[in-house]
């Protein structure tokens, strides 16, 4: 079992069933501003538009703000997850393509990250990023940042309101969905006749308006293989991608 899977996927879902005794409906928007700022900002936006792909410019504070919630993001730090993603992209549905469906759903699920050998992760691809130092120390110090947060968090909810279920609704919760955000796109994203095809390009990819919305944007599969450094990943009018006017706050015009 790899370390991330020990550590990260494993602990996270522990902590979010202690949510389901005390669930209230006081607790539905701190989810969902958790769930934007660490699927949508961290993963999303930071990990795939930004780091991996480069596909915007933006200014330092945010530079340093989307390193981190790519980290809450819980998916590996950015040079891990560019390293990966860039692989994918260049080997997508054939053998060499570490999840892709074709070598099972569990596999492309979960199972790739399970028995996952980080000497097998082709850091090659990831020189840009290894060159940032605060990506690097980001990288090196990847449990100590996640969980480290998780922490500091805990004990200010702690202190402010004597409990901590803002830490397991709007931190927990949001970080435990992140860990299921890309196997759903790497399952559905790349299975044949699901959704539908824009492009006609080498691999599965498809598209699905349906979970593009519950996905950032990352479910127009098909369009961003097409068309991978564009940060709006639909192509027509009727493919709203949401990460958009996420972007558009961060972007760095000039």
């Amino acid at each position: 079992m790899s370390e991330h899977f020990k550590k990260i996927i494993i602990p996270l879902h522990i902590l979010s069933l202690l949510c389901i005794p005390y669930f209230s409906t006081n607790y539905i928007i701190p989810f969902l501003v958790g769930w934007v700022l660490i699927s949508g900002f961290g993963i999303a936006i930071g990990q795939h538009r930004y780091f991996c792909h480069n596909s915007f410019k933006t200014y330092k504070v945010f530079h340093i703000l989307l390193g981190w919630l790519a980290c809450l993001g819980s998916q590996g730090s950015t040079i891990f997850w560019n390293a990966a993603h860039a692989n994918h992209h260049g080997e997508a549905d054939t053998e060499n393509d570490v999840h892709s469906p074709l070598h099972g759903t569990w596999n492309a699920y979960w199972g790739w990250i399970l028995n996952l050998d980080p000497k097998n992760v082709p850091m090659k691809y990831s020189k840009r990023l290894i060159k940032d130092s605060y990506q690097k120390w980001l990288h090196q110090n990847y449990y100590k940042v996640v969980w480290g947060s998780v922490a500091i968090f805990a004990v200010l909810n702690f202190l402010a309101v004597g409990d901590m279920y803002l830490t397991l609704y709007g931190m927990i919760l949001p970080m435990t969905w992140s860990t299921h955000q890309e196997p759903i796109i790497n399952i559905f994203g790349h299975i044949n006749n699901f959704g539908y095809r824009n492009y006609n390009t080498l691999d599965n990819s498809t598209n699905s308006r349906l979970l593009a919305m519950l996905t950032f944007g990352q479910c127009y599969h098909n369009n961003h293989h097409a068309n991978p450094h564009r940060y709006n990943f639909g192509s027509k009018w009727t493919e709203f991608d949401p990460a958009v006017p996420l972007v558009m706050l961060i972007k760095k015009y000039s």
